[in-house]
Parts: structure tokens; C-alpha cells; sequence
């Protein structure tokens, strides 16, 4: 027995009773069939509403075939039933699902772009387009029609239409289903086929603003924001650049050249950094060389506290081009890093000491026959790989 939905000719209707045609569990959860209903189900790329039966959650709405099931976090017993949508949720569906009409009609007036699919979810809604690109001017004035659509008021009129009546109308796409069509018209601008909830009027709809945009298989798929959803995302939007004028001590007009001014400088200041770092590694890599003839070395390991590995690699490479040392350095931080490296007049192959290092360390890496890193876990087997190099490099160094 299909179940009447009540939503089809009064999406503002947020109470009503009905009788229970049958009992069910799905998904291990007790559900409801009614013999009519103000629950949307889930699909036409809306979600569902959500609300109360006689005071309990429902929590899903699923369609099968022509029934509706209504999810519950508790079953109920009585045949007659009391319920309520969460009207908060169903007015910003209204309000979502009424801005992709005006979309899919926006893009297929500018771009002759025809739509996919749309997805309106709890945060964040799409439209996906048939067309792999857009200028920024296009996308510009597909958000200026759409909002002017809003701020013309324009009537939303629902009706149903036999084939014979709906054949000869310029419907943006056609019905998904032979039949009778339920036909959503948005006056003088467009007339669609469609299942879902919507608003009376364009202007209770709100702003919309497109907030985003991706390729996916090779169309482009749009983020949007409309009535509530694009309030909230402004009043984030304010806080934050409230909070970066705060810090910059300059007013929204100025950011992009007080930011451009402060990425010009930190450029400098990173060259001078890397200036004045490199100079200090080429110290640090000329007192590790003297230290290590001085006792005689045929090899440097050396440990420093959280050194980037960048840092890291550079010294290693500064102490070999400088002598005919092997430099073993590591750094241990959240993890341990390791770089060795040796002349390239030795003949020794540091990929030999990869796997067991990387076993040592919980770790992977790889390299050269001259140069190798690896990095790992296991900041507590320091000791344990030193003794392995040590060993190594005895056996393996002349």
C-alpha cells in the first residue's frame, strides 16, 4: 500500500496523524509504515527529515518501493499516531533544495550547461554541471541571476500533470518516471519535475552563494550555501576577518597588500635564514671533521635533538665533500631520522644498511650507494642502532 505523502501539496505543514499499516526492524532498529505521512524520505539527492511518532526520535526516513519507512530509536505500540517534523531542518532543506532549481536553470541560461545531479546534505549542498570549465566572469553571473531570482519574490507553484499535459511544457529535464508528474514551476523561469520540499515564494530562499568548486569526472561540481546556511557561513566569514584585522592592526580594504607586503618580507627573511643556517652547518661540519681526526675516526655518528631533515642531510653532505669521513647523523624527535652518507671515492654501498636500520627504527627508507635516509618510530632503539653502525662501519671501513 503506497504511503500518502502529505509533503507533496504542504511542505509547511509540520504536524499530523496517521495510522500504523505495519511493523518492522531495519537494521536492527524498530520502524514504522504509516498510511500517510509528513516524512521525507531520503532521495532526489535531499536528506531526510527528521522529527518525532507519538514522542519518539524518528531518525530515518527510507523510501521502498511506494512505502515510507520511519527509523525509531523505540518502537511503538498504538495503531494511531501522533507526528512532528523538526521544522528548523525541513525550512533549510526548503531552502537548499529550491536554490538548486534556480542554479541548474542559472547555469543552463548562461553556460547552456545542462545538471547532473545535486547532493543536499546537512552542512554543505552541490550541483554537479555538464561542462569541465568556467570563467570566473561566467560564475559571477550565474550567482547574479540566481539572486535576483530571489529578490524578484517570484512564486513557486507545485502541480500535478499527466503525460499528455506535461509533454508540451519546456521542462529542464524530463519526468524520472512515466506517469503523473509532480511539476515545480518557478514563475517565468523554470519548470522542473520533482519530488522534494520547497518554499512558496524565491524570496524566502534567501541568498545564495557559491562557495566552491571541482572537477569531477571531468565536470564541474559546485559547492553552495543558500538562506540560513549562507547567513552562518557570513558570520563566520566576519569573525574571522575580524580576528585577522585584530592581527594585523589594518582594515579589511587593506589586507591583500598588507599580506602581499608580509610575504615579500618573510621571503627575504627565509633567504636570510638559509643564508645564515647553511654558514652555521658549514661550522658545525668543520669542527665534526677536526673532532674526528683528531681521535683518529674513519667515521662520524653523531646525535642532535629534533634537527629538521633538511638540516640534517646538508651536514652530512658538507662533512663528506670536506673529508673522507662517513657521517652517520640522526635526530630524534616524535620520531628518529637518520642520514649517512660517505665520499665518493668509497666503494661501500649504504643501501646495505637500509632493511636493518629500517627494522631497528619501526621505520622505512632509502637512498643512493652514497647517501641514505630512514626514518622510524622507535625512539628508544637509538642505542641499539648505534651499536649496529659502529659495527658495520669497523667491519667495513679501511
Amino acid at each position: 500500500m503506497p504511503t500518502q505523502r502529505l509533503y507533496y501539496d504542504d511542505s509547511y505543514r509540520t504536524q499530523f496523524r496517521a495510522q500504523v499499516v505495519r511493523r518492522l526492524t531495519w537494521e536492527g532498529k524498530p520502524a514504522l509504515i504509516l498510511d500517510r505521512t509528513l516524512f521525507y524520505p531520503t532521495s532526489g539527492g535531499q536528506m531526510h527529515d527528521t522529527g518525532c511518532i507519538n514522542g519518539i526520535s524518528v531518525v530515518d526516513v527510507i523510501e521502498q518501493e511506494e512505502e515510507i519507512f520511519h527509523i525509531l530509536t523505540e518502537p511503538i505500540a498504538t495503531d494511531e499516531v501522533e507526528g512532528a517534523i523538526d521544522w528548523a531542518r525541513r525550512f533549510d532543506f526548503m531552502q537548499q533544495h529550491t536554490a538548486f532549481h534556480i542554479l541548474a536553470q542559472s547555469f543552463q541560461r548562461v553556460l547552456k550547461a545542462e545538471t547532473l545531479s545535486s547532493h543536499l546534505g546537512e552542512t554543505v549542498a552541490t550541483i554537479d554541471v555538464e561542462t569541465s570549465q568556467i570563467s570566473d566572469a561566467q560564475l559571477a553571473e550565474v550567482e547574479l541571476l540566481a539572486n535576483q531570482v530571489v529578490f524578484d519574490n517570484r512564486p513557486v507553484r507545485i502541480f500535478f500533470a499527466e503525460p499528455e499535459q506535461y509533454s508540451g511544457l519546456p521542462l529542464r529535464k524530463p519526468p524520472p518516471k512515466s506517469g503523473t508528474a509532480r511539476i515545480v514551476e518557478i514563475e517565468d523561469f523554470d519548470l522542473d519535475p520533482c519530488g522534494g520540499t520547497h518554499v512558496r515564494r524565491t524570496g524566502e530562499v534567501g541568498l545564495i552563494k557559491i562557495r566552491g568548486q571541482e572537477k569531477v569526472r571531468g565536470n564541474l561540481r559546485f559547492q553552495f550555501y543558500a538562506g540560513g546556511r549562507a547567513l552562518a557561513d557570513y558570520a563566520r566569514k566576519m569573525k574571522s576577518i575580524q580576528a585577522i584585522s585584530r592581527i594585523l592592526s589594518v582594515p579589511e580594504e587593506k589586507f591583500e597588500t598588507e599580506i602581499a607586503l608580509l610575504k615579500s618580507s618573510l621571503k627575504k627573511q627565509s633567504k636570510k635564514l638559509k643564508k645564515l643556517t647553511e654558514t652555521l652547518i658549514n661550522y658545525q661540519a668543520k669542527e665534526l671533521i677536526t673532532e674526528a681526526k683528531a681521535r683518529g675516526q674513519r667515521y662520524i655518528l653523531q646525535h642532535f635533538e629534533n634537527r629538521a631533515p633538511v638540516e640534517l642531510r646538508f651536514l652530512a653532505l658538507q662533512v663528506v665533500r670536506n673529508s673522507d669521513l662517513v657521517a652517520a647523523l640522526f635526530s630524534k624527535g616524535e620520531q628518529v631520522h637518520v642520514v649517512i652518507a660517505r665520499p665518493q671515492e668509497h666503494q661501500l654501498d649504504l643501501r646495505e644498511l637500509v632493511p636493518e636500520l629500517s627494522r631497528c627504527l619501526d621505520g622505512k627508507g632509502g637512498g643512493q650507494p652514497s647517501l641514505v635516509e630512514i626514518s622510524g618510530q622507535r625512539t628508544d632503539a637509538i642505542s641499539e642502532m648505534i651499536d649496529f653502525l659502529r659495527d658495520f662501519f669497523d667491519q667495513n671501513i679501511e
